[in-house]
């Protein structure tokens, strides 16, 4: 869509349709999702060196994820509302997300510190603020709601007592 050499950022828009769009869980909850897997730094958390500081040097990342479905959806469901904040020093993590009844759109921004060592005594904290982002649901994920009369009794029956 555009580059702007001055603030040395571009930006990507594309569109996709899936053929077969929805992943199921053990107990045939279906679920529509989309993960980008940039924002949690394996490295990061696998990172085991005791001798050697960490390198930090990660870009600055925008995005604007949005799923629409024909289907109806959980919109109180955990991980479909799930948003986080983090305010590290060594980087900043946001996730904001808004809810329809047959989608749901998530804007995340990352800003990290960009060439950087990150002292042993900070790293602990710094990897587990990266976990955080990993179990924060870094993109989308939207619970679908089964139709027929007695798939949304059993829904909101579930719901009363879990």
């Amino acid at each position: 869509m555009s580059d702007d050499k001055k603030l040395n950022e571009f930006k990507i828009q594309y569109t996709a349709t899936v053929e077969n769009p929805y992943y199921s869980d053990p107990q045939n909850n279906r679920f529509l999702m989309y993960f980008d897997r940039n924002l949690v730094k394996e490295n990061v958390r696998d990172f085991m060196h005791k001798d050697i500081p960490f390198w930090h040097n990660f870009d600055s990342q925008k995005y604007e994820i949005n799923l629409y479905t024909d289907q109806k959806i959980d919109t109180d469901e955990k991980y479909t509302v799930q948003e986080c904040t983090i305010a590290n020093p060594y980087f900043d993590y946001k996730s904001r997300k808004k809810i329809t009844k047959n989608g749901a759109s998530v804007y995340i921004e990352s800003s990290p510190l960009v060439n950087i060592e990150i002292p042993q005594n900070e790293f602990e904290k710094f990897r587990a603020d990266h976990h955080i982002v990993a179990d924060s649901n870094f993109g989308l994920g939207i619970d679908i709601i089964e139709p027929g009369l007695m798939n949304r009794l059993k829904f909101s029956f579930k719901k009363k007592f879990k």
